[in-house]
């Protein structure tokens, strides 16, 4: 029998009630979110009487099964909303970047110089970004009246790179390049249900072509994959580096093709799993279609019903 606990505390107090959580984590987004609903009132006291939950305060989140808790997020409140039952409205580390930073203008830069300028720009950040994004440059890149998430924000679609938070600490890699654990999940024993199918490796074929310019306004052209099915043609007029357009080529290639299984399943809370899982998918009834896949997205619900997963499988690991 599983009994359903968690640990929450809000600007150093425990929340002593919930009604339901939930905790999303994707690739496809700068930060991880959390949202809580709570009672407004219990026993016709006002659950937030010493405004204790407001904008801008921590939160760390633990949730589990029998007194055995996992943190699960991490970060500060950014919204709450009182009309009946408390709403509460979370971000992770990526908070900090609400702030403005100072404009720019960047000549010939590498994605590291752009990142480089925001971290100093926010203070209290740090800065971990693989050697491989030295080799994404830009002809240029301007920062205007923007905060420092905007920016990020901007450089992530435009460099197709993977931007997050981990601590207090900035990340940025390529897409797929950073396994996050592993997890094995059989749709005989611990997927509830899903929503996937199977597609053969021939029947996804993708050619990426990623066009920008140089400083004579003259067409440089990237081209990642193969010819016979779905072509993606992307415009980044601000890069102008041959090998760069190649590398975001390669990178859109990789994020959008997906051999085997498509779609999501629902879990339970074990095993744990986050963006970046490597989640090995078994099926008795076809064992020929077993393989391992980079999780792009997962939602963790949390009632006192139960708590689910639900991940979305993304690029073929193995």
């Amino acid at each position: 029998m599983f009994r359903m606990d968690y640990r929450i505390c809000i600007g150093g107090k425990k929340l002593l009630h919930l009604e339901s959580l939930e905790i999303k984590k994707s690739v496809d987004e700068l930060q991880d979110t959390a949202r809580l609903v709570v009672p407004g009132m219990m026993s016709g006291v006002s659950l937030n009487r010493e405004n204790t939950i407001r904008r801008g305060a921590e939160i760390t989140i633990e949730i589990g099964y029998n007194g055995e808790l996992v943190k699960e997020f991490e970060g500060y409140v950014s919204r709450v909303s009182t009309q009946g039952a408390l709403e509460i409205d979370c971000e992770d580390g990526m908070f900090a970047f609400r702030k403005d930073v100072p404009n720019k203008a960047f000549e010939k830069p590498s994605t590291t110089d752009i990142l480089n300028h925001i971290t100093s720009s926010i203070g209290g950040v740090k800065l971990d970004a693989s050697k491989e994004l030295q080799g994404i440059t830009f002809e240029t890149f301007l920062i205007e009246y923007s905060d420092g998430f905007s920016v990020l924000k901007k450089l992530k679609e435009e460099a197709r790179i993977d931007i997050y938070m981990r601590g207090e600490t900035l990340c940025a890699r390529l897409p797929f390049s950073e396994k996050k654990g592993d997890a094995t999940y059989s749709f005989q024993k611990n997927i509830e249900t899903a929503t996937v199918k199977y597609l053969a490796a021939q029947d996804r074929k993708m050619l990426v072509s990623v066009t920008g310019s140089d400083a004579q306004g003259k067409k440089v052209v990237g081209v990642f994959g193969e010819k016979g099915g779905d072509i993606i043609n992307i415009a980044r007029p601000s890069v102008s580096d041959n090998n760069s357009l190649q590398k975001i080529a390669q990178n859109i290639w990789e994020k959008s093709l997906v051999a085997g299984y498509e779609g999501e399943i629902q879990t339970w809370l074990i095993p744990y799993a986050t963006y970046g899982t490597i989640a090995k998918i078994v099926d008795k009834d076809y064992p020929s279609r077993r393989g391992s896949y980079f999780v792009k997205e997962v939602v963790t619900t949390f009632t006192n019903e139960g708590g689910r997963r639900t991940l979305t499988l993304g690029k073929k690991w193995s």
